[in-house]
This record gives structure tokens, C-alpha cells and sequence, in this order.
């Protein structure tokens, strides 16, 4: 928590004093990974807030909103504020008043976001203007999904999807006696989505262990959710772990996430909050 501050400091003054276009954490990089890096952060500042954080994690939630909201990432906003209101609802059995303040959060971000004429909502409405809403997503997608058709089972390797051009797509298209229109597909190092991306670079066996990993980590965080009158620590790391995943996998639909910073984050969350999960059954189990 006092990196992401010390960092967002550092951001922020970059920001502010032209030394940088876009709010981006030092160590994390581009805006779009730093705008993950920061949702994470939010729904464990926001479990640890609702575990009786008090003022210091309510200042420091609303420190990582203002940043979020200044990324412009459509996709991290989008998701963090519906974790929001997703932790505020798990919370219910132990106290109603998370979700009240949550649906409160997320009215006023947004109606002050949309009043104020926030740069995500110009950014979303020349997109639109532009008939770009998906800002070229669509045809980064279309050049994944032709890559796994050509490499269904193990991919075209790990990390080699900046080799996939238009020349590629146009050769493959042409074996698969398929037609090919070029202004349909678009160039990019990465194919801007967890799922999409692992198919291209691994295909269904490198698939197969993701899908794995992501729904036992939601089976997990349904089936051992901690009881209402369980200590707050354990609800605190519960809420970082399933905040992780509901970030991880729900911008992991527009961007590649689980990877580097962002990754390892989500990984310590999961780690911790698994370690005290074992700790409570075989001391139940004792």
C-alpha cells in the first residue's frame, strides 16, 4: 500500500509538470498496466476499508479512484467500479452498510466523471464520433482469432504474436481458402485480451491450464468465503484475492493481464489469502 501511494505521488507529479502524457507507476509502465495495477490495489484497499480500515484506507481508496479514473482506461474503470459493488455485496452477511456507501461511490464517480467531462468520457465519446469504440480492438481480435485457426493447438509461441502482420493473416486466410479484406484486421504486439492472446501465442494446451487456474481460483473464493463472524484479516485477504479476479479476468477480456507487475500482484493476493485459508481448515480440522 505505501508503494502504490509513493508511487502515484511520483506519477502525479510527472503528470502535472509535463514530464509525462499519460499517469503511469514507474515500475509498472504503459497507463493501460498501470490502470490494472491500481484496480487491484483498490479492491484490497476497499476489503481492508470494509474490514475497518478507517480513515487511512478510505483516504487511500479514494487516491487509487482519482487515479484510475485519470488513466483513462475504459475497461479498468469499468470493471473496478463494478468490483466495487461485487465486495460490497459479498459483505452483506456482516454488514449492509459496504454496499450502501459502494452504490453511493460509484453513482457519484460517475455522474461527477460524465458533469466534469472527464478525459475517459471525451476519450469514449471521439471514439465513438470516429466509429473506433473499440479502439481497434476488433480488428486486433480478428488477427488473434485467424492466428489460432492457423495454430490451434499450440499457438504460434510465447510472445511471438508480434510477428503476426498483415502479410501473415492475408497467406493464412488464402490456405484456409477463406477470403481476406486487410481493413478488417489490425497490427499489435499483443492481441489486447488474456484470452484471445493466450489462444494466438499458446492455443487450447496452453489454454486448458489458464481456464483451470482462473475457475479454481473462483471456486476457491466461493466455497471458502469466510463465515460472517470471522476475524477481519481473513476477510481483508479474501477481498484482495477475490478483487484480483474479478480485475484479472474481467479486464483480461480487452487487455493482457496476469502478466509482469500487475501479475505478480494479483499472485501475492491469491498466495496470502490461500495460505490463511489452509491455516483456518487444519486448525478446524484439529
Amino acid at each position: 500500500v505505501a508503494s502504490v501511494v509513493i508511487g502515484l505521488a511520483f506519477a502525479h507529479w510527472r503528470l502535472w509538470s509535463g514530464r509525462a502524457e499519460f499517469l503511469e507507476l514507474n515500475s509498472v509502465g504503459h497507463v493501460n498496466h498501470t490502470a490494472i495495477y491500481i484496480a487491484i490495489m483498490l479492491g484490497a484497499c476497499t476489503a481492508w476499508l470494509f474490514a475497518g480500515g478507517g480513515v487511512v484506507a478510505a483516504a487511500i481508496e479514494a487516491l487509487l479512484l482519482v487515479s484510475l479514473v485519470m488513466s483513462e482506461s475504459r475497461g479498468g474503470i469499468a470493471v473496478a467500479l463494478a468490483m466495487l459493488l461485487v465486495l460490497a455485496a459479498a459483505w452483506w452477511p456482516r454488514s449492509r452498510r459496504p454496499l450502501a456507501a459502494m452504490v453511493a461511490v460509484v453513482a457519484v464517480t460517475v455522474v461527477v466523471a460524465w458533469i466534469g467531462g472527464a478525459e475517459v468520457i471525451q476519450k469514449h465519446q471521439q471514439d465513438v464520433q470516429a466509429q473506433n469504440t473499440l479502439s481497434y480492438r476488433d480488428g486486433i481480435w480478428r488477427a488473434a482469432l485467424v492466428t489460432w485457426e492457423r495454430y490451434p493447438l499450440c499457438g504460434i509461441g510465447m510472445d511471438n504474436y508480434k510477428l503476426v502482420n498483415v502479410e501473415r493473416l492475408k497467406a493464412w486466410r488464402a490456405a484456409a481458402g477463406k477470403d481476406f479484406h486487410a481493413q478488417r484486421y489490425a497490427e499489435f504486439p499483443h492481441a489486447h485480451s488474456l484470452y484471445l492472446n493466450t489462444l494466438a501465442e499458446r492455443g487450447i494446451i496452453g489454454a486448458v491450464p489458464l481456464a483451470a487456474v482462473l475457475l479454481a481460483w473462483l471456486v476457491g473464493l466461493l466455497r471458502y468465503r469466510p463465515a460472517p463472524g470471522a476475524i477481519d484479516d481473513d476477510w481483508l485477504w479474501w477481498g484482495a484475492a477475490a478483487g484480483a479476479w474479478i480485475v484479472t479476468t474481467g479486464v483480461g477480456l480487452v487487455n493482457t493481464t496476469l502478466h509482469h507487475e500487475h501479475g505478480l500482484l494479483a499472485a501475492i493476493f491469491l498466495g496470502v489469502w490461500l495460505a490463511r485459508a489452509n491455516h483456518r481448515a487444519r486448525g478446524n480440522s484439529g
